[in-house]
């Protein structure tokens, strides 16, 4: 079984936690924390794994959660990945999936959907 490198699962999902950062529990510490990091291709959330043990505790299980969707996610899609996705880029993986919708496997169509959810839900509060 081919395994994706942590890395590459940070990109994969840099666009999604730079949305959550903007304005979720991390998103001080990213500021104080991360001033001057880029946003885009997992830098932010690469700061703030190096930095754990200077995060408020709402951040660091934030960053906890975040880490076992990406578990997930990575289990259930590596199908789909090698199929659909093997040529993209890094940070354009998780564009790809949603872009092949109709023939991902119902697993993974399903997680992809559980974080459309997560980032509506997020966007409410």
């Amino acid at each position: 079984m081919l395994r994706i490198p942590l890395s590459i699962l940070i990109c994969i999902f840099s666009t999604i936690t730079s949305l959550e950062a903007a304005d979720g529990p991390c998103s001080e510490d990213a500021k104080r924390l991360c001033q001057g990091i880029a946003v885009g291709g997992g830098r932010i959330l690469q700061c703030l794994k190096e930095k754990r043990q200077q995060l408020n505790p709402a951040c660091r299980a934030h960053l906890t959660q975040w880490e076992a969707r990406t578990k997930e996610l990575r289990e259930v899609c590596q199908g789909d990945r090698n199929a659909h996705c093997k040529d993209v880029p890094p940070g354009g993986i998780m564009q790809c999936l949603r872009e092949n919708d109709a023939k991902l496997s119902p697993g993974c169509k399903n997680e992809i959907q559980k974080i459309k959810q997560r980032q509506s839900a997020g966007k409410k509060s």
